[in-house]
């Protein structure tokens, strides 16, 4: 059998990944607007009640079913695919500044010093949507332990038996066993407590505002990261002026 032949790649150069680099932070930086933009106009339109208390006693209405919450599935979508994409843009941008920074010299640091700050401001916003994304499991986990206490139960019981009978008399006795087993399930629909179906109808207002809050702060996140590094864009490709040969967009 013959062997496919190795497919020939470039080699690798620093120019090469500095100009991979800058491209992908170009494109993250310019999908950010619309990525605010989008979570902006998801809340406008998704976010129609009053208070959390409103919601609280529409979604208590709906408990009783065992369906699944909408609106909080819905936002919670959107959280998980916006923390993700925005934790790759950032990153991205993160590595075209480092792979800015210039060799280390003595004064005329002014520049660095913002491409530093610029960094540290990126992990932080990283860090901290890093911990949005992580705890956003523990939603259905939660609704569901809540609940069992709300939905019928169903269980099963199996039955068996066994006969013996004997026949004598005939040209031959005959000794006979029968067995049979049978299986019953039972569904028991207790009429739930009014403080279980609070307690998941909470779960979900809790969770519902709470994504609100993760998406108004990611697209603040989003806006001020792409006001920080315009304003700063000049310092950040030529941290030692114009003769200082950065990567720019």
């Amino acid at each position: 059998r013959r062997q496919p032949k190795p497919q020939h790649r470039p080699p690798y150069t620093m120019d090469a990944v500095r100009s991979a680099a800058t491209a992908k932070a170009a494109e993250a930086l310019a999908a950010m607007p619309q990525s605010a933009g989008s979570i902006t106009a998801f809340l406008e339109s998704h976010y129609t009640f009053g208070s959390l208390a409103e919601a609280e006693a529409a979604f208590a209405e709906a408990v009783a079913t065992g369906a699944p919450n909408a609106a909080v599935n819905a936002a919670l979508a959107l959280c998980k695919t916006s923390l993700a994409n925005s934790l790759g843009g950032l990153l991205a941008l993160k590595r075209w500044i480092q792979l800015n920074v210039p060799k280390v010299e003595d004064g005329n640091n002014f520049g660095v010093g913002i491409q530093l700050d610029t960094v540290k401001m990126l992990s932080e916003k990283m860090k901290e949507l890093k911990a949005y994304l992580d705890e956003l499991h523990k939603y259905p986990s939660e609704r569901s332990g809540l609940l069992d206490k709300v939905c019928a139960s169903s269980s099963q019981t199996r039955t068996a038996s066994t006969s013996h009978s004997e026949s004598k008399g005939g040209e031959k006795d005959e000794a006979k066993d029968a067995s049979s087993s049978s299986t019953e399930e039972k569904t028991t629909t207790p009429a739930p407590s009014a403080d279980a179906v609070a307690a998941v109808a909470a779960l979900d207002a809790r969770w519902y505002y709470h994504a609100h809050y993760v998406l108004t702060d990611l697209a603040g996140i989003q806006y001020v990261v792409c006001d920080v590094v315009e304003k700063n864009k000049d310092k950040i490709e030529q941290p030692k002026g114009s003769g200082h040969s950065g990567f720019s967009f």
